[in-house]
């Protein structure tokens, strides 16, 4: 069964306090303490300020508890044991290969996962506690359905009030403050005592991102998505020009672009759509060398030689004509998707989620590429969704069992071929079905693995940082967008203007 989550913050707040309250050695002062952190909480502005708040109550409330804990008394004495060895017959050793083997703990008990409500994961999640209840039938997998806005909020407030919530969904956005603030739990001995996981075959840059500074893996990846360039295939027949191949270039790309752009007004037809979020322009600007900050997540980079030099060809789309700019795409009303579906763009970027609506498309065929290399190499960016055992659960093996079952060849498998969601991380699968697709797939859907199995590997996401969707939402679109839209004359000028007001958080 499939549970709606909804609560609030003054409900957690009061959960909390009577989490408190039930314990005789907690001073009244305590639950004064969560009443004032409530208000604080409604002082803050932005859910990502509620969300680093919420983190730190996770740890307060943990310690709290702990302390409040009833005290025991000392154990009694044990009576003094006789210093003679009493008189004990010798026993007979059996051979070791008579012992009979001890058999694996019978696992039991509920474990509750939560998910993005998103359409999706309503159907599937529940498809899959079925079959996984053929091989665990004793592990009730309780179903939170929690709704997308406000969504990690959500699942901060219940592990703060201490209800039970033992594994849950997240993106790549909350890995390093969940692992700096101990809401995950560290994945390392449960995946050393499992014989059956191997860490080993999944992509060795979407693992590594879920670790911390020591190795241990945090997270383990849903199936991921990558940027790639989509074509309207007749356009380009108009224009008497071959299809982009895997092997075309950044100059290649302008070129076409360059071609395909005609007409003017409300009729003009862009070459490409150059779009404005921080995964769609980053891979440019890493296959130039340039990031937006320093590995080690302490240096701005907006002003580099490399990431200036990125921004100002990908900003020429705009400049030249080549692509509408964010305000005029505003002005004809349409979204980036709307504008490939009615012929009036004919390149886009975007992600393998965009097959399905681009396959009701019956005016023109579309075809898909890789993105285009730069004279300093390739990437694409990584899109990546994870699942996070809870630092607060009481269940580890059972919870664990459930992960490993949703990250298994099985489940990465009937996730992709049935519900379209993305290139499973494992090697070995994503090669099992391109080796062995089945004979009803979807061309597009075969292919979409394929682009996303090779950019694998020059596939990249921004280095781990603790207050990433802060500084996007507050320091990198307000500027950039005074930059795409030509307020802002260069890469140089809105690079110093980023940089002058980013202040990082690394993740220790």
């Amino acid at each position: 069964m499939i549970f709606k989550i909804s609560i609030s913050v003054k409900e957690t707040i009061d959960l909390i306090t009577r989490q408190i309250s039930v314990r005789p050695n907690c001073p009244v002062s305590k639950v004064g303490f969560f009443n004032k952190t409530f208000n604080q909480y409604n002082s803050f502005g932005g859910n990502m300020k509620k969300i680093k708040l919420l983190m730190a109550l996770v740890i307060i409330m943990s310690v709290i508890l702990t302390a409040c804990s009833p005290t025991q008394a000392p154990a009694e004495p044990a009576a003094p044991v006789d210093s003679e060895p009493a008189d004990v017959a010798p026993v007979e050793e059996q051979p070791a290969d008579d012992a009979p083997a001890a058999e694996a703990p019978v696992l039991s008990g509920k474990v509750v996962y939560a998910f993005p409500a998103d359409g999706v994961q309503d159907s599937l999640r529940p498809e899959q506690v079925a079959m996984f209840n053929e091989v665990y039938p004793d592990i009730t997998v309780e179903l939170l359905a929690v709704p997308e806005d406000g969504y990690d909020q959500k699942n901060l407030s219940m592990i703060v009030a201490g209800e039970q919530l033992d594994i849950f969904g997240s993106g790549e956005v909350f890995v390093a403050p969940y692992i700096q603030n101990g809401v995950s739990l560290p994945l390392t001995d449960l995946i050393a005592n499992d014989p059956n996981f191997h860490p080993e075959d999944f992509v060795p840059n979407i693992i590594d991102y879920f670790k911390d500074s020591e190795g241990n893996i945090h997270m383990l990846p849903g199936p991921y998505d990558v940027q790639r360039i989509y074509y309207n295939k007749k356009l380009f027949d108009d224009a008497g020009l071959a299809y982009p191949e895997d092997s075309w270039t950044w100059a290649d790309f302008k070129s076409m672009a360059e071609k395909l752009t005609i007409g003017e007004g409300v009729n003009k037809q862009f070459g490409f759509l150059a779009g404005t979020r921080w995964y769609v322009f980053m891979p440019y600007v890493w296959a130039n060398g340039g990031n937006m900050w320093s590995e080690d997540g302490t240096t701005c980079l907006f002003n580099s030689p490399e990431t200036v030099e990125a921004l100002d060809w990908y900003v020429d789309f705009m400049r030249k004509g080549l692509s509408p700019s964010p305000s005029e795409l505003t002005g004809l009303g349409m979204s980036a998707g709307d504008m490939f579906t009615t012929g009036k763009v004919a390149m886009v970027s975007s992600g393998g989620w965009d097959i399905p609506y681009f396959n009701e498309i019956t005016d023109f065929e579309w075809g898909q590429v890789a993105l285009p290399a730069s004279p300093n190499g390739r990437a694409t960016t990584l899109h990546l969704q994870m699942n996070l055992i809870s630092a607060k659960t009481e269940f580890p093996a059972q919870t664990w069992a459930w992960l490993s079952y949703l990250t298994s060849p099985e489940m990465y498998t009937y996730e992709v071929l049935k519900y379209g969601q993305g290139v499973p991380p494992r090697i070995s699968t994503t090669q099992e079905i391109l080796n062995n697709p089945p004979a009803d797939a979807d061309p597009q859907a075969l292919l979409n693995l394929q682009i996303g199995f090779e950019s694998a590997k020059f596939g990249r996401t921004l280095p781990k940082i603790i207050n990433f969707a802060q500084i996007r939402d507050d320091v990198v679109y307000p500027n950039l967008d005074l930059f795409w839209n030509g307020e802002i004359a260069t890469a140089q000028e809105v690079g110093d203007l980023i940089c002058s007001q980013m202040i990082l958080e690394p993740m220790k």
